[in-house]
């Protein structure tokens, strides 16, 4: 069955990843890959984001569920005076690592022979931008109604150009009191 899988996958990469139902379909694939194999944990962000694009809420996923506490922490540390923004930042892209679920993306083609390695650099940011938009409209929701952090979700709503190009995205931290905070997915 996994030999079936990464023939369809690697034909799917061959085609070109062109449309958001691409990256669901690719990242569903790899969640049928982690079923029959138990090997999610070994690549906890890839697990994570195939879950996300599927699910629009993730209140039971290890890696979000210990995200959100991960970013309450920031938030608290920093709205209490003890702590800086650069840990709210942190925090977020921690969770958010896309340099991760690449590096993850590569380490799991190269262990079940998925050719994620042939992909150049324009369509990597092709499939994290089509990811993006598939995600923009699924926060990642906190259980707690006690939580300072009441949800994380991701858009489109602002747009600049840096050094490094320009920026695919924004997330969003809505926080109990009615305010929210924001950064850049680069």
């Amino acid at each position: 069955m996994i030999s079936e899988i990464v023939s369809k996958l690697n034909d799917q990469l061959a085609s070109g990843i062109q449309k958001e139902a691409d990256v669901v379909y690719m990242l569903a694939e790899i969640r049928k890959i982690f079923e029959q194999t138990g090997a999610a944990a070994t690549y906890p962000v890839l697990d994570f984001y195939a879950n996300w694009t599927v699910h629009a809420m993730l209140d039971h996923h290890p890696w979000a569920k210990a995200g959100l506490t991960t970013i309450e922490n920031a938030v608290d540390g920093f709205q209490n005076g003890c702590g800086r923004p650069e840990e709210v930042l942190t925090a977020v892209t921690g969770v958010l690592s896309f340099q991760r679920l690449h590096r993850e993306l590569l380490e799991c083609g190269a262990r079940y022979g998925i050719v994620f390695d042939k992909l150049s650099f324009d369509e990597w940011r092709k499939f994290a931008t089509l990811l993006l938009d598939v995600l923009i409209g699924c926060p990642l929701v906190a259980k707690s109604t006690a939580a300072a952090v009441r949800r994380l979700s991701l858009s489109r709503d602002f747009s600049f150009v840096h050094p490094g190009g320009q920026t695919l995205a924004f997330w969003q931290i809505d926080l109990a009191d009615g305010k929210f905070i924001t950064g850049p997915i680069f």
